[in-house]
């Protein structure tokens, strides 16, 4: 599956590999049962989950009742002599920051990071950084290819 911009290759085989088209260099890899991008998968035996399919559809509008994300991947389980169930996974390439925000932190929606540097640090070629309007006093040098993106007015950072 290709991006909507051109710029990304997703690739589903023994988890989800993201690859930059002008450089033709693998940018990202899924986990197997840990991290952001976690996309856990038991291949192999009676008892085995497949790869379906791939999409790219970004739902971070809020359009999807309880769905965010990008990219949503298809995953069969089978359970031989059980019943199959299939799975639909949701991922982002959206990290998000609000500077205000308390409490556990994951670059989610619902437990954003509170400093630019935590989402930069997570980030990989490609992700975007979404920002709460407001100040945000640190020294930030970007060395990933992120989109920056401010949310609900301007956001300042380094003042």
């Amino acid at each position: 599956m290709i991006s909507p911009s051109g710029r990304l290759l997703y690739v589903v085989a023994n988890g989800i590999h993201v690859f930059d088209l002008s450089t033709g260099k693998r940018i990202q890899r899924s986990t197997n049962g840990y991290g952001y991008f976690n996309y856990e998968f038991h291949p192999g035996g009676t008892i085995q989950e497949e790869p379906e399919g791939i999409t790219i559809w970004d739902l971070d509008d809020g359009r999807a009742l309880g769905i965010r994300g990008q990219l949503h991947v298809l995953l069969l389980d089978n359970d031989w002599p059980d019943d199959d169930d299939v799975y639909v996974k949701h991922y982002t390439h959206t990290i998000y920051v609000d500077g205000k925000h308390s409490g556990d932190e994951g670059g989610r929606p619902w437990d954003p990071f509170n400093t630019v540097e935590e989402a930069h640090n997570l980030a990989w070629d490609g992700a975007r950084i979404k920002i709460k309007a407001g100040s945000y006093p640190e020294t930030l040098r970007i060395s990933k290819r992120v989109e920056v993106v401010a949310d609900g007015g301007t956001a300042t950072i380094g003042q």
